[in-house]
Protein backbone atom coordinates (compact mmCIF):
# COMPACT_ATOMS: atom_id res chain seq x y z
CA UNK A 1 0.00 0.00 0.00
CA UNK A 2 3.06 2.36 0.71
CA UNK A 3 3.96 1.67 -2.94
CA UNK A 4 0.82 2.90 -3.89
CA UNK A 5 0.50 6.07 -1.70
CA UNK A 6 4.26 7.37 -2.57
CA UNK A 7 2.69 6.93 -6.56
CA UNK A 8 -0.62 9.12 -5.66
CA UNK A 9 1.66 11.78 -4.19
CA UNK A 10 3.59 11.45 -7.28
CA UNK A 11 0.56 11.78 -9.67
CA UNK A 12 -0.49 14.79 -7.13
CA UNK A 13 -3.50 13.12 -5.81
CA UNK A 14 -3.13 14.18 -2.57
CA UNK A 15 -6.51 13.50 -0.93
CA UNK A 16 -6.87 9.89 -2.34
CA UNK A 17 -3.36 9.26 -0.56
CA UNK A 18 -4.33 10.73 2.65
CA UNK A 19 -7.48 8.45 2.62
CA UNK A 20 -5.44 6.32 2.41
CA UNK A 21 -3.13 6.58 5.32
CA UNK A 22 -6.42 7.41 7.38
CA UNK A 23 -8.25 5.16 6.66
CA UNK A 24 -5.74 1.97 5.73
CA UNK A 25 -2.98 2.74 7.34
CA UNK A 26 -3.22 4.29 10.38
CA UNK A 27 -6.03 2.59 11.83
CA UNK A 28 -3.66 -0.82 11.98
CA UNK A 29 -0.17 0.70 13.08
CA UNK A 30 -0.85 -1.39 16.78
CA UNK A 31 -0.55 -4.14 14.88
CA UNK A 32 2.40 -2.61 12.36
CA UNK A 33 5.94 -3.59 12.41
CA UNK A 34 8.65 -0.83 13.31
CA UNK A 35 9.69 -0.74 9.86
CA UNK A 36 6.28 -0.13 8.46
CA UNK A 37 5.47 2.61 11.00
CA UNK A 38 8.63 4.19 10.14
CA UNK A 39 7.24 3.82 6.80
CA UNK A 40 4.47 5.61 7.64
CA UNK A 41 5.90 8.46 9.60
CA UNK A 42 8.28 9.29 6.28
CA UNK A 43 5.19 9.32 3.78
CA UNK A 44 2.75 11.70 5.95
CA UNK A 45 5.73 13.85 5.76
CA UNK A 46 6.25 13.34 1.71
CA UNK A 47 2.70 13.93 1.68
CA UNK A 48 2.49 17.17 3.40
CA UNK A 49 5.30 18.89 1.86
CA UNK A 50 4.63 17.82 -1.76
CA UNK A 51 0.65 18.69 -1.04
CA UNK A 52 2.01 22.41 0.86
CA UNK A 53 4.57 23.10 -2.45
CA UNK A 54 1.76 21.78 -5.07
CA UNK A 55 -0.66 24.71 -3.72
CA UNK A 56 2.40 27.20 -2.87
CA UNK A 57 1.15 27.60 0.71
CA UNK A 58 3.57 27.01 3.50
CA UNK A 59 2.22 27.19 7.51
CA UNK A 60 3.94 27.23 10.50
CA UNK A 61 2.06 23.98 11.73
CA UNK A 62 2.73 21.78 8.61
CA UNK A 63 6.26 22.68 8.37
CA UNK A 64 6.08 21.70 11.74
CA UNK A 65 4.53 18.46 11.13
CA UNK A 66 6.74 17.70 8.55
CA UNK A 67 9.98 17.55 10.78
CA UNK A 68 7.76 15.95 13.54
CA UNK A 69 6.57 12.95 10.78
CA UNK A 70 10.69 12.63 9.94
CA UNK A 71 12.32 12.58 12.48
CA UNK A 72 9.82 10.01 14.20
CA UNK A 73 10.58 8.03 11.04
CA UNK A 74 14.55 8.71 11.86
CA UNK A 75 13.94 7.06 15.66
CA UNK A 76 12.18 4.60 14.23
CA UNK A 77 15.90 3.32 12.80
CA UNK A 78 14.39 3.89 8.96
CA UNK A 79 17.50 6.35 7.24
CA UNK A 80 15.62 9.18 5.33
CA UNK A 81 15.98 9.32 1.30
CA UNK A 82 18.01 12.29 0.29
CA UNK A 83 15.04 13.35 -1.36
CA UNK A 84 13.26 13.62 1.92
CA UNK A 85 16.60 14.91 3.71
CA UNK A 86 16.55 17.66 1.21
CA UNK A 87 13.06 18.20 2.08
CA UNK A 88 13.73 18.28 5.67
CA UNK A 89 16.09 21.01 5.64
CA UNK A 90 13.62 23.21 3.37
CA UNK A 91 11.15 22.89 6.42
CA UNK A 92 13.47 23.48 9.21
CA UNK A 93 14.81 26.46 7.31
CA UNK A 94 10.67 27.94 6.67
CA UNK A 95 11.06 27.29 10.60
CA UNK A 96 13.79 29.72 10.85
CA UNK A 97 15.83 27.07 12.26
CA UNK A 98 19.16 27.24 10.75
CA UNK A 99 21.02 25.04 13.30
CA UNK A 100 18.95 22.19 12.36
CA UNK A 101 19.15 22.75 8.57
CA UNK A 102 23.05 22.71 9.13
CA UNK A 103 22.80 19.65 10.82
CA UNK A 104 21.53 17.95 7.66
CA UNK A 105 23.98 19.54 5.39
CA UNK A 106 26.61 18.08 8.25
CA UNK A 107 24.72 14.86 7.55
CA UNK A 108 25.34 14.71 3.58
CA UNK A 109 28.90 15.81 4.17
CA UNK A 110 29.06 12.92 6.15
CA UNK A 111 27.60 10.74 3.26
CA UNK A 112 29.78 12.27 0.91
CA UNK A 113 32.97 11.72 2.40
CA UNK A 114 31.54 7.86 3.55
CA UNK A 115 31.42 7.39 -0.23
CA UNK A 116 34.62 9.21 -1.32
CA UNK A 117 36.47 6.38 0.75
CA UNK A 118 34.20 3.57 0.11
CA UNK A 119 31.20 2.48 -1.87
CA UNK A 120 31.07 5.55 -4.59
CA UNK A 121 27.45 4.22 -5.12
CA UNK A 122 25.27 7.87 -5.33
CA UNK A 123 28.12 10.05 -4.83
CA UNK A 124 26.86 12.40 -7.51
CA UNK A 125 23.43 12.53 -6.68
CA UNK A 126 24.79 12.70 -2.92
CA UNK A 127 26.89 16.00 -3.92
CA UNK A 128 24.07 17.66 -6.18
CA UNK A 129 21.79 17.05 -2.83
CA UNK A 130 23.77 18.68 -0.65
CA UNK A 131 24.61 21.41 -3.24
CA UNK A 132 20.90 22.53 -3.05
CA UNK A 133 20.49 22.35 0.14
CA UNK A 134 23.28 24.75 0.87
CA UNK A 135 22.19 27.12 -1.35
CA UNK A 136 18.61 27.18 0.52
CA UNK A 137 20.91 27.67 3.67
CA UNK A 138 22.82 30.77 2.74
CA UNK A 139 19.64 32.09 1.02
CA UNK A 140 17.28 31.92 4.45
CA UNK A 141 20.62 33.42 6.27
CA UNK A 142 20.68 36.35 3.70
CA UNK A 143 17.12 37.07 4.10
CA UNK A 144 17.39 36.89 8.19
CA UNK A 145 19.96 39.50 7.91
CA UNK A 146 21.57 38.80 11.23
CA UNK A 147 24.80 37.09 10.20
CA UNK A 148 27.74 39.29 9.13
CA UNK A 149 28.73 39.81 5.61
CA UNK A 150 32.20 38.33 6.04
CA UNK A 151 30.75 35.16 7.52
CA UNK A 152 28.46 34.41 4.77
CA UNK A 153 31.18 35.17 2.27
CA UNK A 154 33.21 33.01 3.88
CA UNK A 155 30.71 29.70 3.54
CA UNK A 156 30.11 30.54 -0.09
CA UNK A 157 34.19 31.01 -0.95
CA UNK A 158 34.58 27.78 0.86
CA UNK A 159 31.47 26.09 -1.15
CA UNK A 160 33.30 27.35 -4.45
CA UNK A 161 36.67 26.05 -3.30
CA UNK A 162 35.12 22.69 -2.84
CA UNK A 163 35.21 22.48 -6.60
CA UNK A 164 32.99 20.24 -9.05
CA UNK A 165 30.05 22.51 -9.00
CA UNK A 166 27.19 23.09 -11.96
CA UNK A 167 27.81 25.73 -14.11
CA UNK A 168 24.29 26.85 -12.37
CA UNK A 169 25.91 27.00 -8.40
CA UNK A 170 28.92 28.54 -9.86
CA UNK A 171 26.55 31.28 -11.05
CA UNK A 172 24.56 31.35 -7.87
CA UNK A 173 27.99 31.62 -5.70
CA UNK A 174 29.24 34.40 -8.02
CA UNK A 175 25.72 36.06 -7.94
CA UNK A 176 25.65 35.78 -3.81
CA UNK A 177 29.04 37.07 -3.42
CA UNK A 178 28.05 40.31 -5.96
CA UNK A 179 25.47 40.88 -3.49
CA UNK A 180 26.55 41.13 -0.66
CA UNK A 181 29.81 43.70 -2.25
CA UNK A 182 26.70 45.97 -3.41
CA UNK A 183 24.78 45.52 -0.21
CA UNK A 184 28.45 46.51 1.83
CA UNK A 185 28.26 49.42 -0.23
CA UNK A 186 30.87 48.25 -2.55
CA UNK A 187 29.61 48.82 -5.72
CA UNK A 188 32.94 49.25 -7.05
CA UNK A 189 34.48 45.77 -6.09
CA UNK A 190 31.55 44.05 -6.98
CA UNK A 191 31.16 45.27 -10.51
CA UNK A 192 35.09 44.03 -11.49
CA UNK A 193 34.08 40.96 -10.08
CA UNK A 194 31.60 40.30 -11.85
CA UNK A 195 33.66 41.22 -14.67
CA UNK A 196 36.38 38.64 -13.98
CA UNK A 197 34.00 36.09 -13.28
CA UNK A 198 31.68 36.46 -16.38
CA UNK A 199 34.29 36.52 -18.84
CA UNK A 200 36.27 33.41 -17.18
CA UNK A 201 32.27 31.49 -17.59
CA UNK A 202 31.87 32.64 -20.61
CA UNK A 203 36.11 31.13 -21.98
CA UNK A 204 35.56 27.98 -19.99
CA UNK A 205 31.81 27.84 -22.18
CA UNK A 206 29.91 27.70 -18.98
CA UNK A 207 27.84 30.41 -19.24
CA UNK A 208 25.68 28.68 -22.08
CA UNK A 209 25.14 25.89 -19.18
CA UNK A 210 24.05 27.93 -16.75
CA UNK A 211 19.75 28.74 -16.61
CA UNK A 212 20.68 31.72 -14.29
CA UNK A 213 23.12 34.08 -15.97
CA UNK A 214 20.61 36.76 -16.09
CA UNK A 215 21.09 37.04 -12.72
CA UNK A 216 24.59 38.38 -13.21
CA UNK A 217 23.85 40.63 -15.54
CA UNK A 218 20.57 42.00 -13.26
CA UNK A 219 23.57 42.35 -10.49
CA UNK A 220 25.90 43.77 -12.85
CA UNK A 221 23.33 46.81 -13.59
CA UNK A 222 22.44 47.27 -10.13
CA UNK A 223 26.44 47.58 -9.17
CA UNK A 224 26.42 50.33 -12.17
CA UNK A 225 23.50 52.04 -10.85
CA UNK A 226 24.88 52.68 -7.58
CA UNK A 227 27.93 53.87 -9.14
CA UNK A 228 25.85 56.16 -11.12
CA UNK A 229 26.91 54.66 -14.87
CA UNK A 230 23.20 54.83 -16.04
CA UNK A 231 24.05 53.89 -19.47
CA UNK A 232 25.96 50.78 -18.79
CA UNK A 233 22.80 50.19 -16.29
CA UNK A 234 20.83 49.88 -19.15
CA UNK A 235 22.29 47.78 -21.31
CA UNK A 236 23.33 45.46 -18.54
CA UNK A 237 19.62 45.21 -17.50
CA UNK A 238 18.39 44.90 -21.31
CA UNK A 239 21.10 42.11 -21.17
CA UNK A 240 19.51 40.07 -18.74
CA UNK A 241 16.22 40.73 -19.15
CA UNK A 242 16.91 38.39 -22.46
CA UNK A 243 18.32 35.80 -20.65
CA UNK A 244 16.02 35.60 -17.85
CA UNK A 245 13.67 32.74 -17.11
CA UNK A 246 9.71 34.38 -17.76
CA UNK A 247 9.46 33.73 -14.34
CA UNK A 248 11.83 35.42 -12.90
CA UNK A 249 11.32 39.30 -11.80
Amino acid sequence: VFRQIDQLIAGVQFETARSLLRDMVEPNLGEASQAERARFHATVADLIYCSKESERVTTEAGNRRITEQYDQSVRLERPLTLVQVERLAAALLELGDLTGARQKLAELDSQIAAKKSGDSTGLDETKTTRNRVFRRLVDATLRRGDAASGEIAQMISDYRAGGELSAEDEVWSIARLAELKIADGQAQDAVQMLLVEMRRLESDGRDQAAPNIGELYTLLGRGYFDLGDIERCQGRLETAMQLLPDSDP
